[in-house]
């Protein structure tokens, strides 16, 4: 989403206007912001714009408490506050004759045709970066409709939920019912909301009513068809998945069905255990915000610089 910023720019000697004239400049950065991932003694932030050509710039020295900020898993809580110095954490404005692409603002040497026309640096300012992560397993659920609950004061969330008791907790777990069915497979979320108070699949939802009992949607109900055997155990082969193709069978109305699924199918086979091998990619948003900029020809009070999304793989595994 595009977001507009009304920049003041006060431009004494720069074009010999000494007459109090104030220069407004509209800068159309659109906050969605890159990272270079090749400096190894700093971090590089970045937007560009088009039409005319300019870039805002976030450097950030690789330090213990600043390599924090970027370490896998980073735990949500109170937004990190950085200080602008011109040296460890700079804040730059730059034009240019043309726009960069992202290779060339991540380069060792610039290309001999990339100009830098004007280059303005912060001398002062904070940067608050604030961490969200809006679904910690990826399994189709936000974190916020899982039990996470509230966070302690080191960002950590101590009370919350865990319906099968592993080692787990249901926001960072990808089978939240050590089913061996992954729970993105066990839900709705064709309307777009995700709340599993609302979409959620309930295979034996008739018989929990007719026999007065909680009503569980599949993915915290490890015997989805209420058969009394557990969706696990519903699995003829040694893969540890009930969704595999030879755990298929044909219902009373002829429709080819997964095992677990149905109520008539109650053979149990051989607990093979647990998956362990759950890969799943998280997203973390790093939002940066920065306060009492104070450059050459730019001050303002607060900048919504913008967000920086960065992904990571997770390899989970049950004990």
């Amino acid at each position: 989403m595009m977001r507009r910023f009304l920049i003041v720019f006060v431009l004494f000697g720069l074009f010999g206007c000494d007459d109090g004239d104030i220069i407004t400049f509209e800068l159309d950065f659109d906050g969605d912001l890159s990272r270079c991932e090749n400096n190894l003694e700093s971090y590089l932030i970045f937007d560009v714009k088009d039409d005319p050509s300019e870039t805002l710039s976030l450097i950030i020295n690789r330090s213990a408490e600043n390599e924090a900020l970027f370490r896998e898993p980073t735990p949500e809580g109170e937004p990190a506050e950085l200080v602008i110095n011109g040296s460890n954490i700079r804040f730059l404005f730059r034009t240019y004759n043309r726009t960069p692409t992202d290779a060339e603002m991540c380069g060792v040497i610039s290309p001999g045709d990339l100009i830098i026309l004007e280059d303005y640096e912060a001398t002062t300012g904070r940067v608050f970066v604030e961490v969200t992560v809006e679904d910690d397993d990826n399994d189709g659920i936000p974190s916020i409709f899982e039990g996470r609950g509230e966070p302690d004061a080191n960002g950590n969330y101590p009370n919350a939920q865990n319906s099968d008791d592993d080692i787990y907790p249901d926001y960072l777990d990808a089978d939240d019912d050590n089913d061996n069915i992954p729970t993105e497979f066990e839900i709705i979320t064709s309307d777009g909301d995700f709340d599993p108070a609302v979409n959620f699949i309930n295979t034996d939802e008739a018989l929990e009513n007719q026999l007065g009992q909680e009503n569980i949607p599949n993915h915290l109900d490890p015997d989805d068809d209420g058969d009394s055997v557990p969706t696990r155990l519903e699995d003829m082969t040694d893969q540890r998945d009930p969704r595999d193709l030879m755990n298929r069978v044909i219902d009373e109305n002829g429709e080819n069905v997964f095992r677990y699924l149905y109520f008539e199918a109650m053979d149990s086979f051989p607990d093979f255990g647990l998956r362990d091998d759950y890969f799943y990619t998280r997203s973390v948003d790093m939002r940066f915000t920065i306060t009492e900029i104070d450059l050459d020809v730019l001050r303002q009070d607060v900048l919504d610089f913008g967000t920086f999304r960065y992904d990571f793989d997770i390899d989970q595994e049950i004990d």
